[in-house]
């Protein structure tokens, strides 16, 4: 039988950087920051005042329903099919954001929209027989917050994670970089 080598005490020190390092480098998560101009009605966004249940397979592709009037081309033109919108609650000012897609079989009317149960549970109408929801065309904040936070898609979500961290750490390791240089040419002048 093998015996266990016991870890010696610069892989110990090496283990502990690396996790102080990942600590530090979460306290710049930008979530907050991201949901903040995520959540920004920017435009006057196509008012519903009506939920349509919709079935599971909807659920898990994070996909809404409108009327398939306001997809074709012109001037009332909500979002194609595929678009990222953003449905936003104007009462406690939540919001979430699906790809869109047309009625299909389910009978949407013009002022209505069909979301998922997990959907109507972030935007606290769940019960509500009347909404009053804004809908919206997803512009660049809303796509990146998706994308980072909200996408299916794991290994999507972990490599924007993992940009942004890389982003942070190399900003970070550039600026104490800086602070070090010019630290020790002042020390260095200084004897």
């Amino acid at each position: 039988m093998k015996s266990l080598v016991e870890a010696g005490i610069f892989d110990r020190l090496f283990v502990f950087l690396c996790s102080m390092t990942w600590k530090a480098i979460r306290v710049f998560n930008p979530y907050r920051l991201q949901k903040h101009f995520a959540g920004k009605v920017n435009t006057v966004g196509f008012a519903v005042n009506e939920i349509c249940r919709l079935p599971e397979k909807d659920a898990v592709d994070h996909i809404c329903r409108i009327n398939n009037n306001l997809m074709k081309d012109g001037i009332n033109c909500l979002a194609k099919r595929g678009d990222l919108v953003k449905i936003v609650n104007p009462a406690n000012g939540e919001f979430v954001i699906r790809f869109v897609h047309g009625a299909g079989e389910h009978p949407i009317k013009y002022k209505a929209i069909g979301l998922d149960y997990e959907a109507k549970k972030q935007l606290g109408v769940v019960n509500a027989e009347a909404v009053d929801l804004q809908v919206v065309k997803a512009n660049a904040a809303d796509r990146e917050f998706y994308l980072m936070y909200q996408d299916r898609d794991v290994s999507s979500r972990h490599s924007r994670a993992l940009g942004w961290y890389i982003l942070i750490g190399s900003i970070s390791l550039g600026v104490l970089n800086q602070i070090l240089g010019f630290g020790l040419s002042f020390v260095g002048e200084l004897m």
